[in-house]
């Protein structure tokens, strides 16, 4: 091939052939419709989010189980299995919190599109309402709140 010759007047016999791209989709629509879905590939996703939210989820608890100990004087001067078992609580706690977030944003945008504004608001509401009717999970609520906001400024297209 000889060269010199721009990109544009390369001969055809590279495209011959080929199928054509498909036209791009316009930018306007925010919702995606409602397709035909392979359940094993959906179900791997949003295993691997719950997976992320589990991860996530289990540091931050266990930093705020942490920050919870050094707020109480009596965790801190008592035996240490106390302060232990506080932030071990608050691990798993959010861990699964955390972790239904995301498999329930993650299957919401899979199998009922909407906004992304509307799929954080939806999938916050829907894990925040146990924490409300539970009297021991109360206290998380202003964290779980936090963690979800979070998440949102940080990936809101990136679900």
């Amino acid at each position: 091939m000889p060269r010199g010759i721009p990109w544009d007047d390369l001969p055809n016999r590279y495209t011959e052939g080929k199928p054509k791209p498909a036209p791009p989709v316009s930018a306007s629509s925010e919702v995606e419709t409602m397709k035909e879905r392979d359940f094993k590939s959906d179900f791997f996703d949003i295993g691997r989010r719950c997976a992320f939210g589990v991860v996530c989820g289990t540091i931050t608890g266990a930093t705020f189980g942490f920050v919870d100990v050094l707020r109480d004087p009596k965790s801190m001067t008592g035996k240490t299995s106390v302060a232990t078992k506080k932030i071990f609580r608050y691990s798993y706690l959010f861990a699964g919190f955390f972790g239904s977030y995301h498999g329930v944003r993650k299957s919401l945008k899979l199998y009922f599109p909407q906004s992304a504004e509307e799929n954080v608001l939806t999938s916050a509401l829907i894990c925040v309402t146990p924490l409300i009717f539970i009297s021991k999970l109360r206290p998380l609520i202003p964290y779980g709140v936090m963690l979800i906001g979070l998440d949102a400024i940080n990936g809101m297209n990136d679900i």
